[in-house]
């Protein structure tokens, strides 16, 4: 919950000029606990979390790739294949 005031969101990306979005008024007041500022994030902030992600990701292909070679012979099996669906790239 934001309280009263005016707002403007600013992408300060290192690698990237700056983007500054519209300032938006914000009216009123609110009974309920008010929503803190968004801090500045830089990329060190986001190395380690990418390379969990990555990593998570990494370990996930093998699966995927192993469930489209199960699936992609049943596909072709139950469909017909017409000049249009011919030449979609589906390898074994």
């Amino acid at each position: 919950m934001l309280g009263a005031g005016s707002y403007e969101f600013v992408s300060l990306a290192g690698d990237a000029p700056s983007v500054q979005g519209h300032a938006v008024s914000v009216g009123g007041s609110t009974d309920r606990a008010l929503t803190p500022g968004i801090l500045p994030v830089t990329r060190n902030n986001l190395y380690e979390p990418t390379q969990q992600y990555s990593a998570w990701i990494s370990s996930r292909l093998p699966i995927l790739v192993q469930d489209a070679e199960e699936t992609i012979p049943r596909i072709r099996a139950t469909t017909r294949m017409t000049p249009a669906t011919a030449s979609f790239p589906m390898t074994t």
